[in-house]
């Protein structure tokens, strides 16, 4: 007897999970992401939409895993569960209920009359392309897995698996974290249950992330239009269109050189020089000049949760397409899950995308009275109300998380409403093209009454409006382009391939192909040289321990106890994933990066100057040591302080650990002295 699809895909699973409990390196890694990242949020998926086809489920459930494995995570280890534990449960109860619930279905017919068919040829070919292209760097290049925003994360992916949530904040003890952390979360479930690689496990989400992100916009794309040929031109535009021709706008950068401190040839001439094609710096060359730096592979290629909550955007408004084809309510679940996911994962994505999508929803409403065709209001206030609830069940996390934001902790003097230049001209040159097609599609939009994608015009138009008055810290505000990248991409995919044809007729097949690479092959090629290439891998101090540094952060995992608090000059973090230890005050930016109390950490800056230098207020130091040590210890527990000194800061001067041990006296005490590294306890506490 023949086998059908689903035994077979349960069998194919099984021995990929198996091969994750014994397989070891990348392999194992691989396997592993399987138990966390796939078998629980298919399980949800079977038993939420059990008449589903099978791409359907499978999309969703693998978009949903690491929302559905963090949630069971945080209940568990509510009920007094050690992560280990948790994770190995979740796991397995994944594997269990999921296939329970294709056992009860095998054989059934799917029943969604909705769906778009199967991903074709086309499909699965730029699906595979595009999960090569953001696997590729990390794979070959070491400084990818763990560049910027990356490394942060893989510290707090090591706070959480060491001391559970909610986390503090590992640079900075006594601090909670004012960031979102279920993606910590899910990655240290990963990590524990072989203790692997984290930055390993970030990659792969983010391969995953990125396949699943080209199957939902296939069946946005059938949502809305209903065709193939719609289907493969949206697929194009939406992969190559962010930044489509940007990087010609190049020369603009040397009207720098006519104004300033600096001009002329010799600004020219630094200009030149600080243009670099063989290194991750390409994003800025392939970006407008005087335009915020954006990219549609650039958050996919770090270890941070947007590309995961920019998918989850997706599947919401995939949500809506379904709710608004009147497929029952099943869908509007879909929606709370999205939702909740988005605000839970990156709070950037939840509170931009949830209020314009009610004000989407709002305005379509008003204008119904003018359009009958569009949606009905039911549908709509069904699906309204199904998205604010998950939106509004993340409430007490959201609080939690941004307390420390307040001005009166964080010192942080920020407007986020303004008004600038540079955020029309990012959305102008980043995502012109898209919105020309974008324009050019409404008439079809109207014309055929097309509810969905009216829907997804207003929610356009909400969105540029909201990109361009909210100001974030840091002007995070560019992180707002991708989503609305991706509506025009949706919208104006139908002419795509329409506007190609249209070129080859007059301009003729040549000059259609070399304009065609010049605006949107050249680009991708530019950044995946630029991250193969990048020099870092050669240079990065995390990369290159120096003799001895190895045995060090062994030291520190093995004879310390995960309590202590260390001090490290020149605000280095590499204490937190290397040592897996926190620190005073490990980072070298201000509030403006994660709330840090601006008061307390000059003070602590103070002190670690003091330390690091002169040592002229050691008793002083000592005293705010031991307060701040007080203080955070109604937060969590503090053993000892422990400054660690390199041979290689030679700006120290002389010894500044004798001389340490001389000011203090009993109460620094050597801990470690091996290899040039010497770790002076300080008793704080006296």
């Amino acid at each position: 007897m023949k086998l059908v699809p689903r035994v077979w895909m349960l069998a194919g699973l099984f021995v990929l999970g198996l091969l994750g409990l014994i397989a070891p390196g990348l392999p194992g890694q691989i396997g592993l992401y399987a138990w966390l990242g796939v078998f629980p949020g298919l399980a949800i998926a079977s038993l939420l939409l059990p008449r589903a086809t099978d791409a359907t489920r499978f999309t969703l459930g693998l978009a949903f895993s690491p929302l559905v494995s963090a949630l069971a995570a945080c209940a568990l280890l509510a009920a007094n569960l050690d992560l280990l534990t948790a994770s190995r449960l979740i796991g397995v109860g994944g594997w269990v209920l999921y296939t329970g619930a294709e056992a009860r279905h095998l054989g059934r017919p799917a029943d969604e009359p909705s769906a778009a068919p199967m991903l074709d040829r086309f499909a699965w070919r730029w699906l595979f392309a595009c999960a090569a292209f953001v696997a590729l760097p990390p794979l070959c290049n070491a400084w990818v897995r763990i560049r910027v925003d990356t490394w942060v994360h893989g510290a707090l992916v090591y706070e959480i698996a060491r001391h559970g949530v909610p986390p503090v904040d590992p640079r900075f003890i006594g601090m909670h974290l004012n960031y979102v952390w279920f993606y910590n979360l899910f990655q240290a479930q990963l990590t524990v249950l072989r203790g692997q690689d984290p930055f390993v496990f970030m990659a792969i989400q983010n391969v995953v992330d990125l396949a699943l992100v080209i199957a939902v916009v296939w069946q946005l794309a059938w949502a809305l239009w209903g065709t193939a040929r719609a289907a493969k031109g949206t697929l194009l535009l939406f992969v190559l269109g962010l930044n489509a021709g940007a990087w010609l706008l190049w020369p603009l950068n040397l009207l720098r050189a006519l104004h300033g401190q600096v001009q002329g040839a010799a600004e020219m001439k630094r200009i030149l020089a600080d243009t670099k094609l063989s290194g991750t710096d390409v994003l800025y060359v392939i970006s407008a000049p005087f335009a915020h730096m954006v990219n549609f592979w650039d958050k996919f290629s770090l270890g941070t949760p947007i590309g995961y909550a920019y998918l989850l955007m997706l599947v919401l408004w995939w949500a809506l397409a379904r709710a608004l084809a009147g497929e029952g309510v099943r869908w509007l679940f879909v929606a709370a899950l999205a939702a909740a996911g988005q605000q839970l994962f990156h709070g950037v994505v939840g509170m931009s995308v949830i209020p314009v999508a009610t004000g989407a929803l709002i305005l379509a409403a008003l204008l119904r009275t003018h359009s009958p065709w569009l949606p009905e209001l039911k549908r709509m206030a069904a699906f309204a109300v199904a998205m604010l609830a998950g939106f509004a069940a993340c409430g007490p996390y959201t609080r939690s998380i941004s307390a420390g934001w307040d001005q009166h902790k964080s010192g942080l003097q920020h407007s986020f409403f303004h008004l600038d230049w540079q955020m029309p001209w990012t959305v102008l040159t980043a995502c012109g093209i898209a919105g020309l097609l974008a324009l050019a599609s409404l008439r079809r939009v109207i014309s055929e009454k097309r509810t969905f994608a009216a829907w997804l015009a207003c929610w356009t138009l909400g969105m540029f409006a909201f990109a361009m008055v909210v100001h974030l810290p840091e002007s995070n505000e560019h992180k707002f382009v991708w989503p609305l990248f991706s509506a025009l991409a949706l919208l104006g995919g139908a002419v795509f391939l329409d506007a190609l044809d249209a070129a080859r007729a007059r301009f003729g097949n040549v000059v259609t192909k070399v304009v065609f690479a010049l605006l949107f092959i050249v680009p991708q090629a530019a950044f995946l040289q630029g991250y193969l290439r990048d020099p870092a891998n050669a240079t990065a101090e995390a990369l290159h321990p120096r003799p001895g540094e190895t045995a060090l952060y062994r030291w520190m995992q093995d004879s310390t106890r995960t309590d202590v608090v260390f001090l490290d000059a020149n605000n280095r973090d590499l204490i937190n994933v290397l040592g897996q230890r926190r620190l005073l005050a490990g980072t070298i930016f201000g509030s403006e990066r994660a709330a840090f109390p601006a008061a307390e950490l000059a003070e602590r800056r103070a002190v670690e100057a003091d330390l690091y230098g002169p040592l002229a207020h050691v008793e002083a130091d000592l005293d705010t040591l031991g307060r701040m040590v007080a203080d955070a210890r109604h937060m969590h527990s503090v053993s000892d302080v422990l400054v660690l000194y390199r041979t290689q800061d030679d700006t120290l001067g002389a010894a500044p650990w004798a001389r340490l041990q001389q000011a203090a006296g009993p109460r620094a005490i050597v801990r470690y002295d091996r290899d040039g590294f010497r770790v002076v306890a300080l008793r704080v506490d006296m």
